[in-house]
Protein backbone atom coordinates (compact mmCIF):
# COMPACT_ATOMS: atom_id res chain seq x y z
CA UNK A 1 0.00 0.00 0.00
CA UNK A 2 1.40 3.46 -0.70
CA UNK A 3 1.53 5.57 2.12
CA UNK A 4 2.84 9.12 0.86
CA UNK A 5 3.32 10.51 -2.47
CA UNK A 6 6.15 13.08 -3.09
CA UNK A 7 5.50 14.49 -6.67
CA UNK A 8 2.36 15.87 -8.41
CA UNK A 9 0.83 14.87 -11.96
CA UNK A 10 3.27 16.44 -14.27
CA UNK A 11 5.80 17.34 -12.38
CA UNK A 12 9.52 16.22 -13.69
CA UNK A 13 11.88 14.27 -11.63
CA UNK A 14 15.14 13.29 -12.09
CA UNK A 15 16.48 9.46 -11.84
CA UNK A 16 17.00 8.76 -7.52
CA UNK A 17 14.01 11.56 -6.61
CA UNK A 18 11.76 9.67 -4.30
CA UNK A 19 8.85 9.72 -5.81
CA UNK A 20 6.61 7.84 -2.97
CA UNK A 21 7.06 5.31 0.24
CA UNK A 22 5.40 1.84 -0.02
CA UNK A 23 4.41 0.31 3.69
CA UNK A 24 6.80 -2.36 4.08
CA UNK A 25 4.34 -4.95 5.18
CA UNK A 26 2.84 -4.77 1.71
CA UNK A 27 6.41 -4.84 0.22
CA UNK A 28 7.09 -8.03 2.61
CA UNK A 29 4.03 -9.69 2.10
CA UNK A 30 4.84 -9.91 -1.94
CA UNK A 31 8.29 -10.80 -1.27
CA UNK A 32 7.05 -13.76 0.79
CA UNK A 33 4.13 -14.58 -1.77
CA UNK A 34 6.35 -14.01 -4.55
CA UNK A 35 8.80 -16.75 -2.88
CA UNK A 36 6.59 -19.63 -1.83
CA UNK A 37 5.74 -18.96 -5.72
CA UNK A 38 9.07 -19.80 -5.93
CA UNK A 39 9.30 -22.36 -3.99
CA UNK A 40 6.43 -24.01 -5.27
CA UNK A 41 7.88 -23.87 -9.03
CA UNK A 42 11.05 -25.40 -7.72
CA UNK A 43 9.20 -28.44 -6.15
CA UNK A 44 7.35 -29.01 -9.27
CA UNK A 45 10.32 -28.81 -11.38
CA UNK A 46 12.23 -31.35 -9.07
CA UNK A 47 9.43 -33.59 -8.98
CA UNK A 48 8.76 -33.33 -13.12
CA UNK A 49 12.54 -34.24 -13.29
CA UNK A 50 11.91 -37.25 -10.98
CA UNK A 51 9.33 -38.04 -12.44
CA UNK A 52 11.43 -37.56 -16.33
CA UNK A 53 14.25 -39.60 -15.09
CA UNK A 54 11.84 -42.67 -13.66
CA UNK A 55 10.82 -42.85 -17.09
CA UNK A 56 13.65 -42.99 -18.99
CA UNK A 57 14.94 -45.30 -15.87
CA UNK A 58 11.80 -47.52 -16.94
CA UNK A 59 11.93 -47.16 -20.63
CA UNK A 60 15.70 -48.34 -20.41
CA UNK A 61 14.69 -51.64 -18.00
CA UNK A 62 12.20 -52.22 -20.89
CA UNK A 63 14.72 -51.88 -23.87
CA UNK A 64 17.38 -54.02 -21.67
CA UNK A 65 14.62 -56.47 -20.96
CA UNK A 66 13.36 -56.69 -24.50
CA UNK A 67 17.21 -57.19 -25.80
CA UNK A 68 17.65 -59.77 -22.72
CA UNK A 69 14.24 -61.60 -24.60
CA UNK A 70 15.26 -61.01 -27.87
CA UNK A 71 18.89 -62.92 -27.53
CA UNK A 72 17.26 -65.44 -25.88
CA UNK A 73 15.02 -66.07 -28.30
CA UNK A 74 17.70 -66.28 -31.30
CA UNK A 75 19.79 -68.48 -28.86
CA UNK A 76 16.90 -70.52 -28.95
CA UNK A 77 16.23 -70.74 -32.95
CA UNK A 78 19.26 -71.36 -33.46
CA UNK A 79 19.80 -74.06 -30.86
CA UNK A 80 16.58 -75.31 -32.37
CA UNK A 81 17.30 -74.92 -35.74
CA UNK A 82 20.94 -77.07 -34.70
CA UNK A 83 18.67 -79.99 -33.02
CA UNK A 84 16.70 -80.10 -36.36
CA UNK A 85 19.37 -80.47 -38.66
CA UNK A 86 21.11 -83.56 -36.66
CA UNK A 87 17.91 -84.45 -36.73
CA UNK A 88 17.69 -84.54 -40.42
CA UNK A 89 21.12 -85.95 -40.36
CA UNK A 90 20.41 -89.16 -38.16
CA UNK A 91 17.64 -89.59 -39.93
CA UNK A 92 18.96 -89.95 -43.09
CA UNK A 93 21.85 -92.17 -41.57
CA UNK A 94 19.15 -94.41 -40.46
CA UNK A 95 17.48 -94.26 -43.55
CA UNK A 96 20.40 -95.62 -45.44
CA UNK A 97 21.57 -98.35 -42.75
CA UNK A 98 17.72 -99.64 -42.90
CA UNK A 99 17.76 -99.83 -46.63
CA UNK A 100 21.05 -101.83 -46.96
CA UNK A 101 19.91 -104.05 -43.72
CA UNK A 102 16.72 -104.35 -46.04
CA UNK A 103 18.65 -105.06 -49.09
CA UNK A 104 21.20 -107.29 -47.68
CA UNK A 105 18.55 -109.63 -45.51
CA UNK A 106 16.07 -109.84 -48.54
CA UNK A 107 19.41 -111.27 -50.31
CA UNK A 108 19.92 -113.91 -47.41
CA UNK A 109 16.21 -114.53 -47.42
CA UNK A 110 16.41 -115.94 -50.92
CA UNK A 111 19.20 -117.69 -50.34
CA UNK A 112 17.21 -119.64 -47.66
CA UNK A 113 14.42 -120.05 -50.73
CA UNK A 114 16.82 -121.65 -52.89
CA UNK A 115 18.40 -123.60 -50.78
CA UNK A 116 14.43 -124.89 -49.25
CA UNK A 117 14.17 -125.53 -53.00
CA UNK A 118 17.13 -127.97 -53.49
CA UNK A 119 16.43 -131.29 -51.86
CA UNK A 120 18.82 -131.23 -48.80
CA UNK A 121 22.08 -132.97 -49.60
CA UNK A 122 21.33 -133.07 -53.00
CA UNK A 123 23.91 -132.50 -54.99
CA UNK A 124 22.41 -129.05 -56.63
CA UNK A 125 22.25 -128.46 -52.60
CA UNK A 126 25.89 -128.97 -52.18
CA UNK A 127 27.28 -127.02 -55.59
CA UNK A 128 24.97 -124.17 -54.19
CA UNK A 129 26.67 -124.46 -50.67
CA UNK A 130 29.86 -124.44 -52.16
CA UNK A 131 29.49 -121.74 -54.50
CA UNK A 132 31.78 -118.53 -54.08
CA UNK A 133 28.64 -116.29 -53.67
CA UNK A 134 27.65 -118.36 -50.92
CA UNK A 135 30.72 -119.42 -49.28
CA UNK A 136 31.67 -115.62 -49.25
CA UNK A 137 28.46 -114.10 -47.84
CA UNK A 138 26.59 -116.69 -46.00
CA UNK A 139 28.99 -119.38 -45.26
CA UNK A 140 26.73 -121.24 -42.90
CA UNK A 141 26.82 -125.45 -42.58
CA UNK A 142 23.03 -126.58 -41.50
CA UNK A 143 22.33 -129.49 -40.29
CA UNK A 144 18.75 -130.69 -42.06
CA UNK A 145 15.43 -128.32 -43.42
CA UNK A 146 14.47 -127.21 -40.54
CA UNK A 147 17.51 -125.29 -39.38
CA UNK A 148 17.22 -123.34 -42.69
CA UNK A 149 13.82 -122.90 -42.16
CA UNK A 150 14.25 -121.44 -38.66
CA UNK A 151 17.04 -119.01 -40.32
CA UNK A 152 15.04 -118.20 -42.64
CA UNK A 153 12.23 -117.03 -40.02
CA UNK A 154 14.75 -115.47 -37.68
CA UNK A 155 15.88 -113.37 -41.14
CA UNK A 156 12.05 -112.14 -41.34
CA UNK A 157 11.47 -111.27 -38.55
CA UNK A 158 14.82 -109.30 -38.90
CA UNK A 159 13.70 -107.70 -42.08
CA UNK A 160 10.61 -106.68 -40.60
CA UNK A 161 12.18 -104.77 -38.11
CA UNK A 162 14.41 -103.58 -41.08
CA UNK A 163 11.24 -102.22 -42.03
CA UNK A 164 10.09 -100.71 -39.25
CA UNK A 165 13.09 -99.04 -38.56
CA UNK A 166 13.03 -97.52 -41.84
CA UNK A 167 9.50 -96.37 -42.05
CA UNK A 168 10.33 -94.72 -38.44
CA UNK A 169 13.37 -92.93 -39.60
CA UNK A 170 11.24 -92.10 -42.65
CA UNK A 171 8.73 -90.15 -40.08
CA UNK A 172 11.48 -88.46 -38.04
CA UNK A 173 13.01 -86.98 -40.81
CA UNK A 174 9.79 -85.62 -42.54
CA UNK A 175 8.53 -84.33 -39.09
CA UNK A 176 12.03 -82.69 -38.22
CA UNK A 177 12.24 -81.56 -42.08
CA UNK A 178 8.88 -80.11 -41.41
CA UNK A 179 9.93 -78.19 -38.07
CA UNK A 180 12.34 -76.82 -39.79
Amino acid sequence: EIEEIFVKAGQTVKQGDAVATISADNINKEIRSLRADYQEAALKLSEANLSRKKGEVEAQNTLDSSLVKSDTAEMTYDKTIETLAREIDSAKRTIERAEGDIREITSEIRVYDVLLGYNFGSEHYEDFINSSFYSVKYDKDFEDENEIALAKEDAQTRLEDAEYELEQAKLALKDAEYNL
